[in-house]
């Protein structure tokens, strides 16, 4: 068993082809797993632009391009299958 910073794993496959390595993992805590997904990986899947969206907001618009603002800033992408691992990976 290994200690990656906060979560406690065992490695459960390995592999390498050339200069590249790979290597599956289990956690072993189930709770602390929930917990860091939750606390650094969710964060960083939600890109947070609230201060952008205010700055937009402020700016003097018509009804119209007001309306158009909000529908643009409240619409959530759906995340490409990558940026999970992205995120789980880069997570503090």
């Amino acid at each position: 068993m290994k200690n990656d910073a906060t979560l406690a794993f065992q490695a459960v496959y390995t592999g390498r082809s050339g200069s590249v390595r790979w290597e599956g993992r289990r956690v072993t805590d189930e709770d602390k797993f929930r917990l860091f997904m939750l606390k650094r990986v969710k964060s960083r899947m939600a890109d947070d632009a609230s201060a952008f969206a205010s700055d937009l907001r402020s700016l003097g618009l018509t009804g119209m391009g007001a309306q158009h603002l909000e529908k643009m800033l409240n619409a959530t992408p759906q995340p490409y299958d990558w940026e999970m691992g992205e995120a789980f990976v880069n997570a503090p």
